[in-house]
């Protein structure tokens, strides 16, 4: 973060030996500095973090996403929703939405999240039989 600061450059990886492949970790610390810049209004940084984030998406990680930072950070809402929405029968099979799953407790808007994942999905799936 320093860095950035005195530079305007980030390294996404990391320090994960200058490999750019997206891992749980480099999704987590992309999710990290998309938080700080949030917190410090530092909007550029910000900016670079969300579409980070949108090119980091995977099936494995798109529920945790979308269950513990939409909720906080609505701008990210929508495109993370098609994401799921679109392959949702993949995410339904994943580990990361088998946790989310196993404790919707500890997500507060877990039932609306997904109603409108749902939403989403059977509007994706009608379209799709209507061609």
């Amino acid at each position: 973060m320093l860095c950035y600061l005195y530079t305007n450059q980030i390294d996404w990886t990391n320090d994960n030996n200058g490999m750019d492949e997206t891992t749980d970790e480099n999704i987590s610390f992309t999710i990290e500095i998309y938080c700080i810049a949030d917190r410090y209004l530092l909007t550029d940084l910000r900016q670079r973090a969300k579409n980070r984030i949108f090119e980091e998406l995977t099936v494995n990680n798109v529920a945790e996403i979308m269950f513990r930072l939409v909720p906080k950070y609505e701008d990210l809402k929508e495109p993370i929703l098609s994401f799921m929405a679109e392959n949702f029968e993949e995410v339904c099979n994943s580990k990361g939405f088998k946790d989310v799953l196993a404790n919707p407790n500890d997500y507060t808007y877990y039932n609306r999240i997904m109603s409108e994942v749902l939403s989403q999905h059977f509007k994706i799936q009608k379209a799709r039989l209507n061609k």
